[in-house]
């Protein structure tokens, strides 16, 4: 050192430490906030990859309800709404309503066990909530469902000299609500907020054994 010079100021960089793990952690958090910043820039408020539950959708539909005890092809209207829990999932509500349909009922005299027929008239009312889950939300999605319920038969009064008959129906015309499971699936085509779905299921009640009874719908669905 000459005589009479500034002694010269020593600098040192101050090194993060050297472990990978710490690294990456700050880099993935420097990362979420340059997104964050971006997105509040930018106007985005999806709330990113929740933003796939976070929706609700109503719907209605024509459906087709064939009743395997009475052997009756029933069609009817309904509506649903559903509200989204998870990503891919919504809750559901349903109902629906099937009109009038007439078939041939059997009455057994418990006297004389003479066997007679009549046209009976026979309306249903069925209501059924549960989880949809879908697969992929695209175009086109595919997917299943399983709900559970409740099925009315509402039938027309039986005449007054039939008292001493038993008839085919006899449970259902003393038990008329019966409780419901649906398992099913179907798929729904979309564009923009409006779609198309199909669902097609076996609704099964449970009057002195199982009854197994298809289930078809289909109608236009809202997205909000």
């Amino acid at each position: 050192m000459k005589v009479g010079a500034r002694p010269q100021r020593q600098t040192r960089t101050i090194q993060p430490p050297c472990f990978p793990g710490f690294r990456l952690y700050l880099g993935r958090i420097i990362n979420e906030a340059v997104s964050d910043a971006d997105g509040v820039l930018l106007g985005d408020h999806s709330g990113g990859v929740c933003q796939e539950g976070d929706h609700v959708e109503v719907g209605a539909f024509a459906d087709y309800f064939r009743s395997n005890q009475t052997g009756t092809n029933m069609v009817g209207v309904g509506g649903r709404a559903g509200f989204g829990l998870l990503p891919y999932t919504l809750f559901e509500a349903e109902m629906s309503y099937d009109f009038n349909q007439v078939f041939s009922e059997g009455f057994t005299n418990t006297n004389g066990g003479s066997l007679t027929f009549m046209n009976t008239g026979v309306r249903t009312l069925n209501g059924v909530f549960g989880p949809k889950v879908e697969f992929g939300h695209g175009a086109v999605r595919p997917f299943v469902e399983v709900k559970g319920g409740f099925v009315n038969f509402q039938f027309d009064a039986r005449p007054a000299s039939f008292d001493t008959f038993t008839s085919q129906v006899s449970d259902l015309r003393a038990h008329n609500w019966n409780g419901a499971v649906m398992p099913g699936g179907g798929i729904e085509a979309k564009l923009g907020p409006v779609g198309l779905r199909l669902d097609v299921g076996d609704e099964m009640y449970f009057r002195n054994g199982t009854h197994h009874n298809l289930k078809v719908m289909i109608g236009p669905v809202f997205r909000f």
